[in-house]
């Protein structure tokens, strides 16, 4: 009787066994699908959000060029707007703040255009505020090109590329097999 549950016993550990094989299999299998479920995700909103990056960059150039106004800002907002479920929300908070300095920059300069013209006795406390409002406003969108790059990285497939190489790669200036 000893023997018979003994060999009971040891097909049991072998069938309990083999059902843990199975499950570690399955759980193998189940984080594969899950990978390829985020890759297939990740490719599927690969155009939209390649839009909103290009625009970006293209909001990012027009505001150093000092060709941006409100409706530039209007129409870049509207364009970006589906950032809020295209990307985590770091991205959207960072196209509202991008934005808004865009344009602060660009109505610095006005005002101190407009401080400027209207100098008669040389510098005063309030046109130095404006000049000093400028060059803030000034550094802050200089700084947005490599901040853009590290921002959007991770989304593009990035994340181990310097930020140089993101640049080139997604903006379509250079292949990256020449890197």
């Amino acid at each position: 009787m000893a023997n018979k549950q003994a060999k009971t016993a040891a097909a049991q550990k072998a069938i309990a066994e083999q059902q843990l094989a199975i499950s570690n299999n399955q759980r193998d299998i189940a984080k594969g699908n899950l990978k390829i479920a985020a890759d297939k995700l990740r490719l599927e909103l690969w155009p939209a959000r390649k839009k909103i990056y290009d625009r970006t960059w293209q909001f990012l150039d027009l505001a150093t060029g000092k060709r941006i106004d409100v409706n530039e800002y209007t129409d870049f907002r509207r364009e970006t707007a589906d950032a809020q479920f295209l990307f985590d929300k770091p991205i959207a908070d960072f196209l509202d703040k991008f934005g808004v300095d865009a344009l602060e920059h660009r109505m610095a300069e006005e005002y101190l255009k407009h401080a400027h013209s209207q100098l008669t006795n040389g510098m005063t406390p309030e046109y130095e505020a404006l000049i000093k409002r400028d060059n803030a406003a000034a550094n802050a969108i200089a700084n947005y090109y490599v901040t853009i790059a590290k921002t959007f990285r991770s989304y593009f497939y990035f994340e181990n590329v310097t930020t140089d190489l993101v640049d080139l790669v997604i903006r379509g200036t250079k292949n990256p097999t020449d890197a």
